[in-house]
């Protein structure tokens, strides 16, 4: 994939998973620019990828850095318009979200055609994606204070659970395998 997408990559979306998607990308080598609906620009994950932009700001048009790649993660079709209005002729847009309430999205079919845009749905993960995941991060957290990782083994199971409802973390994936 590092040769079919270009340099530039946009993730859309601020929260877990697409901070997750950034992280990844910037250590696979790529110029992360993050997209959100939030004015967060001093905030610690701004530090840590190349760009952050307002999705609203870039929309109108006085920021447009080439963008090879996106990947929407947040904003269901919202998210899926804005990257196929911004991204670059012959682009890849890679959604990664289960949208409940909008089970139909609809773009203009004439820009993805003329643009000529390819649109790859997200993937099942695995119980092996997951672990490769929480592999990657765990190498890579002392890069990225943002993250607050924590893994218990499975007889911590309600020790886990308890902790995952306070208030310290905003999401928590638990895997059963």
């Amino acid at each position: 994939m590092a040769g079919s997408i270009g340099r530039n990559v946009g993730v859309i979306g601020t929260g877990t998973f697409g901070i997750l998607h950034s992280i990844v990308l910037k250590q696979l080598g790529y110029n992360v620019i993050l997209f959100g609906l939030e004015r967060i620009y001093n905030q610690p994950i701004c530090r840590m990828i190349d760009t952050y932009i307002n999705i609203d700001d870039y929309a109108e048009g006085s920021m447009r850095p080439q963008i090879d790649a996106f990947f929407c993660t947040q904003y269901g079709e919202k998210g899926l318009v804005y990257a196929s209005n911004m991204i670059e002729r012959g682009g890849t847009i890679v959604l990664f979200q289960s949208i409940a309430n909008e089970p139909v999205v609809s773009i203009d079919y004439n820009k993805v055609h003329y643009k000529e845009i390819k649109i790859h749905g997200s993937i099942a993960h695995t119980k092996r994606n997951f672990q490769d995941a929480v592999s990657f991060v765990s190498r890579h957290n002392d890069l990225y204070k943002i993250l607050s990782l924590k893994i218990y083994s499975k007889k911590e199971h309600l020790a886990a659970f308890q902790e995952s409802i306070t208030h310290k973390f905003n999401r928590v994936a638990i895997s059963f395998g």
